[in-house]
């Protein structure tokens, strides 16, 4: 019956994904005045289809047609060579069915246009390495289920009411602000929804003594080193991971488990930092430098030594200001989470075993607030403060209102589950097609 489950929840899943792909791609794309103003080019696809193409596209596809440019100076993608070396390898492939003789862009490594025209251009000219990057970002989505499947997994109660519900949760996370600007773009950004969910499921395990396993220690370090070099957002599975495993120290009290939970730590740590470590020496032997964008133009982390060389006074309230900037941009991609929420806590009031329900559901809920807070102290540390990062709280927020209403529903009966499954549909249901119809966000 689990294996049943399993397979009925994935295929919803996809088809959900499909719809919502789909309708990303006829909801309404940016004005043609404002292309350039919201930093994307508008592509035009038979019928009613078409979508805005970001403005970092152009490089990200020629990088995958030649990743080899990552080794030119100032190359604007050097710190982050994951993405582009795994879209440079789905791209051989994918090469061989295009048009030998179509002429091919050759962006310099720094290149940046906000020119509406060129960016469009990029798409058609190369098209194999726009797929792979959609592909990755196909691929990253169901990692994201996958993950919500594993961490709702000692709630389910393999019933049609259950699935329901942990449908609603998949259709929150991939119908959102995230997913509508950059599903159909080769960027980054889909990882604000994996990376957290990732870290919500790693600490998990480790709160139930996952981390005393080297193996669990040498395979998460491992896929977690990988996921540096595409993506500084995993840093916060490092640190959730780190925070969890302290909790099952306190939560043993023995030597040996100490001993090894800290021990692995270390490996997952070290795992963790390696392949960044590996490339940048790599690049600065190939090259004599190594070019960081982040750190040298936009100041990101950095900020913090500039203000705080001003005073600590300053730089406390400007990490305040950056914290409470990133919790008002959160706030309203929240809404979905929060109605799940509120439509948990009306069937509360009336249902008996509340307490109960609240005790399953609440490993998981720590697990969450535990990521949420350490995806608000992570990014208002970067100092990049904007609508897409400040999404990366949002997965531990539906995490965490799902898993009560998991809960909840295995102490109700089988008629109130079913209208408490619908209510959770029915508010993802909502949240989907006001994300597909509203206009933006573009970028």
């Amino acid at each position: 019956m689990t294996g049943r489950f399993h397979c009925i929840a994935w295929v919803g899943f996809a088809l959900s994904l499909a719809l919502v792909a789909a309708g990303f791609l006829i909801g309404p794309r940016v004005p043609v005045q404002m292309q350039s103003s919201y930093c994307v080019g508008n592509v035009d696809l038979p019928g009613p289809f078409g979508f805005g193409l970001n403005c970092d596209g152009p490089l990200f596809m020629t990088l995958a047609r030649e990743p080899q440019a990552l080794l030119a100076r100032d190359c604007s993608r050097q710190t982050r060579p994951g993405l582009i070396v795994m879209a440079a390898v789905l791209h051989a492939p994918l090469q061989r069915f295009a048009d030998p003789n179509r002429p091919l862009a050759r962006f310099p490594a720094n290149y940046f246009t906000r020119d509406p025209a060129h960016i469009a251009e990029a798409f058609r000219v190369d098209f194999p390495a726009y797929v792979a990057y959609i592909t990755l970002n196909f691929a990253f989505l169901f990692g994201v289920f996958a993950c919500l499947l594993a961490v709702l997994r000692p709630l389910q109660r393999i019933d049609a009411p259950t699935l329901l519900i942990v449908f609603a949760l998949g259709v929150l996370l991939i119908a959102n602000d995230v997913t509508k600007a950059f599903l159909w773009a080769p960027h980054t950004q889909v990882l604000n929804i994996l990376g957290p969910m990732v870290a919500i499921d790693c600490a998990r395990r480790v709160r139930d003594g996952a981390l005393e396993r080297t193996r669990f220690a040498l395979g998460v370090g491992a896929l977690l080193g990988l996921g540096m070099t595409v993506y500084g957002v995993f840093a916060i599975v490092v640190a959730a991971v780190g925070a969890a495993a302290l909790l099952s120290i306190a939560h043993r009290r023995t030597l040996r488990v100490t001993r090894r939970t800290l021990l692995n730590l270390v490996i997952l740590v070290a795992l963790t930092a390696l392949p960044s470590m590996l490339w940048y020496r790599y690049v600065v032997h190939k090259t004599g430098q190594f070019y960081n964008i982040e750190f040298t133009v936009m100041r990101q982390v950095v900020w913090m030594k500039d203000s705080w060389r001003i005073g600590a006074g300053h730089f406390a309230l400007e990490w305040l200001s950056k914290l409470g900037n990133l919790l008002k941009y959160c706030a309203p991609q929240a809404v979905p989470a929060l109605g799940i929420a509120v439509v948990t806590g009306l069937f509360a009031i009336e249902s008996r075993g509340v307490a109960a329900a609240l005790r399953r559901a609440a490993v998981n809920a720590r697990m969450s607030l535990l990521v949420c807070v350490a995806v608000a102290g992570f990014f208002a540390c970067v100092g990049l403060i904007n609508e897409r990062l400040a999404f990366a709280m949002v997965p531990g927020l539906i995490v965490m209102a799902g898993s009560t209403a998991l809960g909840l529903a295995s102490a109700v009966s089988r008629r109130r589950r079913w209208i408490l499954a619908l209510s959770c549909f029915g508010v993802a249901v909502a949240a989907a097609v006001y994300a597909i119809v509203k206009r933006g966000p573009y970028a």
